[in-house]
């Protein structure tokens, strides 16, 4: 297999992406299923993490062949793996969902509602992440045996980007002031550029303003689930 790098791209960043955690995660994957004769690293989104450099997002064209023979030319957008957390708050016998308010350019919404959610970067224990991102985004604090494994590895958008998304659920009992304390709670991080407000809306609400399909797929494997599907 042929490694090559845009020129645009220095030879420090070259070695960030050569040893980065989410390109080698896809490297691999992608070697089990297809045989890789060219890989060109276009351009590299770098960020900085823990005082580190840190590859965002990795565009790459590749050349393989599939087990069939076959021969495809494409671009991939490698982000790397994430998480998303369907939290259902439970007061007085009704379910409310906790939700997350924030802008999202990329699809011209500066007030996107959805479940919580990160990427995984360097880790591959997704429940940690789970754990990690409820309590930055939403202030909620859970422990691994109180998460519900809804899906594995969801594809987004799996004709460019490589991300998978592992879906859980969590449910909490909150009396009422508590649940009010989660209503319109600002949550602000400069390092991840978010700055986030927290809702809550009835759980039978969802479906009408979800937009984005990590919400609807949560709903859906949460309710067979719940019906032991």
């Amino acid at each position: 297999m042929k490694l090559e790098f845009s020129p645009l791209i220095n030879s420090a960043d070259q070695k960030v992406v050569i040893a980065s955690h989410s390109f080698n995660r896809w490297l691999k994957e992608a070697k089990k299923a297809y045989t890789l004769q060219r890989i060109r690293i276009d351009s590299v989104d770098m960020v900085v993490r823990n005082g580190r450099p840190f590859p965002l997002f990795i565009k790459a064209r590749c050349l393989a062949i599939a087990p069939t023979g076959e021969s495809y030319d494409h671009t991939v957008l490698i982000r790397g793996l994430a998480v998303a957390i369907l939290v259902v708050l439970i007061c007085e016998n009704r379910k409310y969902l906790l939700l997350v308010e924030q802008s999202r350019l990329p699809i011209a919404s500066p007030s996107f509602l959805e479940i919580p959610a990160g990427m995984l970067d360097e880790s591959d224990d997704s429940a940690a992440v789970a754990i990690k991102e409820l309590s930055e985004e939403t202030g909620l604090a859970v422990e691994k045996s109180q998460l519900k494994l809804l899906h594995p590895a969801l594809a987004i958008s799996c004709g460019i980007l490589d991300e998978k998304v592992a879906l859980y659920a969590v449910e909490i009992s909150v009396n009422v002031a508590e649940l009010e304390k989660f209503k319109n709670r600002k949550q602000s991080y400069d390092e991840e550029n978010e700055n986030i407000i927290t809702r809550v809306i009835p759980y039978e609400k969802a479906a009408e303003v979800f937009l984005d399909s990590k919400g609807i797929a949560a709903l859906y494997f949460y309710e067979k689930l719940r019906s032991g599907e």
